[in-house]
């Protein structure tokens, strides 16, 4: 698919998420967060909720009284498998940014 869209020139502009949050993931301390292998969030599901797992942590069910204490705005993921709020917010800065200087 990235061939296809590099193909179409100047008419489309790819951001690459994988390649970001491997450098947010990879290099934590370097976008002030303290941890990108632990979760923040401790909200454990009964059922299978957002298909992590029965018995796993859910992070449609954290609040910011269900992160254990944890300053959450410093840790990238909220479970195993989304990201956290700031997270978030800085591949979406990211994202602006490839924008505004294409623009």
């Amino acid at each position: 698919m990235l061939v296809s869209i590099v193909d179409l020139g100047s008419t489309v502009l790819y951001v690459d998420a994988a390649y970001y949050l491997n450098l947010v993931t990879g290099e934590p301390t370097s976008y002030s967060l303290i941890n990108s292998t632990t979760v923040a969030c401790t909200s454990v599901d009964s059922g299978v909720g957002i298909g992590t797992g029965t018995g796993k942590v859910n992070s449609s069910l954290c609040t910011t009284s269900t992160v254990g204490g944890l300053a959450y705005n410093s840790y990238a993921f909220a479970d195993g498998l989304f990201y956290t709020p700031v997270v978030n917010r800085l591949f979406g800065d990211y994202a602006y940014e490839k924008v505004r200087d294409r623009w």
